[in-house]
């Protein structure tokens, strides 16, 4: 077994070199799918490949087999002159969790392409280093309401105080998904002052849904309930009205 593995990962690798840049997008993609970690020079190699498929390719690549000795030629790749490039470089940096990929992910994070400033916001919640608060805190106003959901998601995982009143302004965003994940970070923060600001909506009725803090179902199935007392998971599966432990 180990023979027809180190031959496949023989002919991959040649395949990189291949003159086709299709051959080698597909062998790229597929060295990163089997996580060759032999393959892993080879893959920061066409990092610089001419074609931008293919650089796309290995940037992703090298986030599956998340070996750090990529975090530097993937951190240059944030400046590849193709979007697509910068948001598979972002995401991939995000999966090996290197704390040097925090600074340039918060450069990152004013691209002038959303999907790149959506990865860099995500990475930088999964590395979970509190210099990104500030900087996800200024994002929460960004154009775009993922960009802003991301962000959101970021501040959840890094679980700052600071982040309370910025998270207390979004729970008036005007996407009402939005003003739900900032609820929920709110009560995982725990901050009295955030969980406050939640029952204050809830309790003026400005959210067709309530949210019961102390439930030990609320985080599963978001504890959302509309008018007739149903409960709905974030699935829009229907759950028994006891499913909330506090009702």
């Amino acid at each position: 077994m180990g023979f027809i593995r180190n031959l496949k990962l023989k002919r991959l690798v040649e395949a990189l070199k291949n003159q086709d840049p299709g051959t080698r997008e597909k062998a790229a993609k597929t060295l990163g799918e089997i996580k060759a970690k032999e393959a892993l020079e080879p893959l920061i190699n066409i990092l610089k490949d001419p074609n931008s498929e293919v650089r796309k390719c290995a940037s992703s690549a090298l986030g599956t087999i998340a070996d750090k000795k990529a975090v530097e030629p993937l951190i240059e790749a944030l400046k590849d002159s193709e979007a697509d490039v910068r948001e598979n470089a972002a995401f991939a940096l995000g999966i090996i969790e290197d704390k040097k990929a925090v600074e340039p992910l918060i450069e990152a994070l004013k691209d002038s392409e959303a999907d790149v400033r959506e990865n860099a916001a995500s990475s930088l919640g999964w590395i979970k280093d509190p210099k990104a608060v500030e900087p996800l805190i200024g994002i929460l106003t960004d154009e775009n309401k993922y960009v802003r959901e991301r962000a959101v998601e970021a501040l959840e995982e890094i679980k700052d105080i600071k982040a309370v009143q910025p998270l207390i302004a979004i729970l008036d965003d005007e996407e009402i998904r939005l003003r739900h994940k900032a609820g929920d970070v709110l009560i995982i923060i725990g901050d009295p002052i955030g969980v406050e600001a939640v029952e204050k909506k809830r309790n003026l009725g400005h959210e067709p849904w309530n949210y019961h803090p102390g439930c030990p179902f609320w985080r599963e199935y978001k504890c959302y309930h509309d008018p007739k007392h149903s409960v709905w998971c974030s699935l829009q599966t229907k759950m028994p009205f006891e499913t909330c432990a506090l009702l």
